[in-house]
């Protein structure tokens, strides 16, 4: 029966490894290979993880993060929709956006232009003309064109990946070289 004890006092004890910084590593590490769209969601899940003291420290807006992660998240989930002649057009929906925080910084102001062609309802052309804006962006993302869809990625990637990259040096200061070096040897699969 004695020699059936095991000493098992270090087995409730904390990791070696800090595994916070693990997760923010392989976010950084994803977002190196990632579609840019899945890049913007990777660095922007990885700043709104972190503690009001690392968010002081690295000067990261959450707010900003939150907005750019928002946006990602409806144009990588658009929906694309064929109609019975096999035209494709796009749908993204932008309902419960903030306007004035995670769409005017991007928008092209001619964001009518994105919509399937001769698809350009009263209601777009109504709210062009009213200049209501909001109204037309709206009604634009229902019925885009692929060239449209692709544009209006094109643009808001313009405007996020300076952020982004930004968000990356200041993550990338968090995370030491052993824990970037241990993961890494990981993702290509060497085991030592």
């Amino acid at each position: 029966m004695e020699n059936e004890e095991k000493d098992v006092s270090g087995f409730f004890q904390r990791p070696q490894f800090n595994a916070y910084e693990r997760l923010l590593c392989s976010h950084l590490i994803e977002a190196v290979n990632a579609e840019p769209l899945q890049t913007v969601s990777h660095i922007t899940r990885a700043a709104l993880s972190i503690d009001k003291k690392t968010e002081d420290k690295t000067r990261i807006d959450k707010k900003v993060a939150l907005s750019l992660y928002t946006i990602s998240q409806r144009l990588a989930t658009a929906i694309k929709n064929t109609d019975k002649w096999g035209e494709v057009t796009y749908s993204v929906s932008l309902k419960t956006v903030n306007w004035d925080r995670d769409i005017i910084p991007w928008r092209v102001p001619e964001c009518y232009a994105w919509v399937a062609e001769g698809e350009r309802s009263e209601k777009i052309t109504s709210a062009i003309e009213k200049g209501d804006y909001v109204a037309a962006f709206m009604q634009s993302c229902r019925n885009l064109s692929p060239a449209g869809f692709a544009n209006m990625v094109s643009d808001f990637l313009l405007y996020a990946v300076p952020i982004i990259e930004n968000m990356s040096r200041q993550l990338s200061e968090i995370v030491s070289p052993e824990t970037y070096t241990e993961l890494m040897k990981l993702y290509h699969g060497d085991k030592n």
